[in-house]
Parts: structure tokens; sequence; C-alpha cells
């Protein structure tokens, strides 16, 4: 979600504040504790084998070696957002928020022992414990306590909503979710002079009023029927500090997807997020980031790759790699390249996937549960034809009954397809054409919304998802 000057701070990143101070504080002190000869044997020695240059600030005697510090705590933030762990509303159920922060401990702990092992320095057990223990405790409070005072922390503001019908009535819906920033005041009729329903404020005619009397802050455009008598009304609040969203705009704010029911061509036409220079700059950077990451996980992924070769021609005759015709970037095909998980022959036809199909292999079931199946894919993305995050390629056939069905399926063609996307993170495996629109609407954000930083939360999900194997058939 992009900021603007003067709006109030959106809640996940107060949760996320919250978390840097609680869990830097948390291993402050676990440091302390450990260190009763000044500071020779804590947790974070272990961790400073990680080559890290060792950066160190007085404390009471002690030295606290700062970029340890900070790298254990970016860690935890990662681990916190692949569990889900800033999703507003599981704070209020102990037992799954319990649960996921039992699993970004165990993750912390992992990784940490691993890398300290692997560098040949001295683990010092107890203290890592320690650390991850209370950091993972104070998470556990900093939510509840966030959850039983969000109404004083976060301070929502009045919000309108401009128009009637299916389009009014979900925006007012989606006010009601827990990290909206907008407390819903009523509706605003778009005609002039109209007979006023129930839950209807006024008339757009009467925005000014409506502004004095209820402490409107903010509205929504729920319809695209504006009077040009009340332009000039629009002007001046604008210039008060009243704020004016059009619908897709808000529901992308607070859904990360992009509604279809909500879209028209001139939203696409003014949308904020379509600057092809910024998008030209982007796509330069990701092509680096592509490249790189690309060759790193193919050497590192070569003796895998090679094992899951053999495994599959000891199952079952015919190639190890398999080729299909997908639709890529500006609608053209490209031959993608995956392990093959199924019989010799068996895709021939194109269908979905189904739970259990009796297509796929034995060792195929387990690659696509893994999602190893997919690594072959980063060849595709060496070529060019991929991207490492993107929305995923689809067969010509399918993309030909889609775009009849679904409208503007054709704009996710607008952006390289990706071995992992937005889509793939945030719903299940697809295999049906409602399924296809509500992946769409994740896609459409992800277009709009493309960035390194953007990629990156992505690939942090994608972890997610390849530990617990979700996403797959």
């Amino acid at each position: 979600m992009n900021l603007k000057l003067g709006q109030p701070l959106p809640a996940k990143c107060v949760v996320l504040l919250g978390d840097i101070l609680t869990t830097l504080a948390s291993l402050s002190a676990a440091y302390f504790l450990q260190a009763p000869d000044g500071g020779s044997q804590t947790l974070f020695r272990s961790v400073r084998t990680m080559g890290l240059l060792s950066q160190q600030i007085a404390a009471g005697g002690l030295t606290l070696p700062l970029l340890p510090v900070t790298s254990c705590t970016l860690l935890f933030l990662c681990t916190y957002y692949i569990f889900d762990l800033y999703d507003l509303q599981i704070f209020n159920e102990s037992t799954t928020l319990l649960s996921r922060l039992f699993w970004a401990g165990g993750l912390v702990l992992l990784v940490a022992s691993v890398v300290s092992l692997c560098s040949s320095g001295p683990l010092r057990q107890m203290g890592l414990l320690q650390g991850v223990a209370m950091a993972v405790t104070v998470a556990f409070l900093w939510r509840r306590f966030f959850a039983a005072n969000y109404s004083l922390l976060l301070k929502q503001e009045s919000t309108a909503v401009i128009g009637a019908g299916p389009h009014a009535e979900c925006i007012r819906s989606l006010m009601d979710r827990p990290e909206s920033r907008y407390r819903f005041t009523g509706f605003v009729h778009a005609g002039e002079n109209a007979t006023l329903g129930q839950g209807m404020l006024g008339s757009i005619s009467d925005l000014d009023l409506l502004v004095e009397r209820h402490g409107i802050r903010q509205f929504v455009l729920a319809t695209d029927a504006v009077p040009r008598s009340a332009e000039p009304t629009i002007s001046y609040l604008k210039f008060q500090g009243v704020g004016f969203h059009r619908s897709p705009d808000i529901a992308m704010e607070l859904t990360q997807s992009l509604p279809i029911e909500l879209l028209n061509q001139s939203w696409f036409r003014l949308a904020e997020n379509s600057d092809l220079i910024k998008r030209h700059f982007t796509r330069k950077i990701k092509r680096l980031f592509d490249v790189a990451l690309s060759l790193a996980a193919l050497i590192i992924c070569a003796p895998l790759l090679i094992s899951c070769a053999i495994a599959i021609r000891l199952e079952s005759s015919g190639s190890v790699v398999f080729r299909q015709t997908r639709v890529g970037w500006h609608g053209k095909p490209f031959t993608i390249f995956k392990l093959r998980t199924m019989r010799e022959g068996s895709e021939r036809e194109p269908q979905w996937a189904q739970p259990d199909d009796a297509r796929v292999t034995r060792v195929g079931r387990l690659l696509r549960r893994t999602h190893i199946d997919e690594l072959p894919q980063l060849v595709n993305v060496l070529r060019g034809e991929m991207s490492l995050v993107g929305p995923r390629p689809e067969r010509p056939e399918f993309v030909a009954q889609l775009s009849e069905q679904i409208p503007y399926y054709d704009v996710r063609h607008f952006h390289l397809p990706g071995i992992t996307g937005w889509a793939q993170v945030n719903f299940r495996y697809g295999a049906s054409v409602a399924d296809a629109r509500r992946k769409l609407e994740f896609d459409l954000y992800y277009v709009m919304h493309a960035s390194v930083v953007l990629d990156l939360l992505v690939i942090l999900k994608t972890i997610q998802v390849v530990l617990f194997m979700r996403g797959s058939r």
C-alpha cells in the first residue's frame, strides 16, 4: 500500500514497528543475561560467525554486538511474515497465534544454528534458546495487547461511500476488516435532490454540510456518475484535507487484490500505479535479481535435480523434462520446462488438474507437493521468458477460454509470468473458472504494484507454501 502524507499509519505497520522494538529489546536482554563475563558467552557470539563485521555499542560495562543483533531481528521479522503473523484476524485466536509463533521461533532457531555450525563457530544453545523464547513470548503479548487496544492505538477516520448498489455495499463490507483505517459512517446519494433511503446521509450536493455535520474525513466514490455541479465542492473539500478515493483503490488497500466487479476501463486509464517510466526501471532491477538468483539456485539445486531425474527414469519411461506451450508476456507463446510428474502423454488433452489425479506418478506426487518439479523453469527465467515472481503462465487453450469468461484477463499478460506469484501465495491451487477469476484479482494487484519489495514478500510467502506443501495437486 502506498502511504501519503497525512494518512494514519496502517495497522500492520504499527505491528511491524512494535515487533522491531520488542525483538531488539528481547534479544538485547538475552545477551546481557547470558553475558556475566562481559559478553564472551552469549548467543550472539555464535550468530556473529555469519561473517558479519562486529559492531559494538557500550552499555553498562558490557558490549552489545549491534550488527548480529539487528540481523537476528531481521530474521525474526521475515519468519513472522512467512507464517502470516501480520494477519490481524488471528490476534484474538490464542491457539492459532501460539502455533504460528512456535513454528516461526523454530525456524529462527534452525537457521541460526545451521549458519553458526556451517561457519565453524561455537554455539551456545542455552543462550540461543533463551533469546528465541523471549522474543516469541514478547511477540505473543504484543499482539494480544494490540488486539485489546486497537481502537486506542489506531484512530479510524469517518468515511462515507458515494453511491448505492452492489459496489457500494462491497466497499462498506471491506471497511469492517480489522486492518481498515476507515470507519463507515453512511452512504451518500450520487444524484442531486434525490430521495434519501435508509442509511443515506444526504445527496452529493450536500457534501460540505455532511463533512461539518458528521465529521467525515474520507469519501469513497462507488460510482463514476458524479454530477459536474458537485466538482467545485469536491475540489474545495480536497484542499481542506478531505480525501476522495475510487472504490478499486480502497479495495486494493484493504484486500491486496483488485476485485473485478469494481473495475472499468476509465479506472485503468487513471490508475495511480501506471507510471511507465517507473515500471521500466523496475523491470531492469527485477531482471538483475532474476538472473543472479536463478544462476545461484541452479548451481545449488543441481545435485537435487540430478537425483530427481534418476528417480523419474527409474519409475517410468519417457523424458525427464516435460515441455509445454504456455502464454507469456504480451500474449506471446513460449515453451515452459518442468520435471515430468505424469505418465508420458497424459497431458495431450488440456484439462484442470484434480485432487489425487490418477495421471500423476508416485515420484511425481512428491515432486508436486514440494514444488521441486518447477525448478527447471529457472532456465526459462535465464532465457528472459519468465521472472522469478509474476502471474503463473497458462496453456493457450485455457487462456482462450478464460479470456472470454473473465473480464480483464489479458491484463495479467502485461507482466512477465513467474515461477511463483502473488496469487499463488494468497490463494489455493486453481482448478476452475471461479478459481481463475479469484486468482486474477491477485494477479491484477501484482501487475499494478510490481516492485522488488513485493517480489521479496512473495518469495518469503513461497517459503511457507513449500514448507507446508500447499498449492499443488
